[in-house]
């Protein structure tokens, strides 16, 4: 994800993982606003199990449960 630098390129990303991971989902956790800074920043664990075509390797079966915090910063006061 080192180049992932918009939320285009996210969602993008996104899109490719959910080919080989077609059950994958998101439980938000935490949800933070900070004024001062002009970021958001977002905690959850995201679910998925390794069945479809696409990927790295033939599907393997196997399920994962991944922590990730996400902060975006914004270039305008748009919080």
């Amino acid at each position: 994800m080192a180049g992932i630098t918009s939320l285009r390129d996210y969602t993008e990303w996104m899109k490719g993982l959910l080919t080989f991971v077609p059950d994958g989902q998101y439980e938000v956790r935490s949800f933070a606003a900070d004024e001062k800074r002009q970021n958001v920043a977002v905690y959850g664990v995201f679910h998925g199990t390794h069945t479809g075509e696409g990927g790295p390797c033939p599907p393997t079966g196997k399920s994962t449960s991944t922590d990730y915090v996400y902060v975006m910063t914004f270039e305008r006061k748009k919080l």
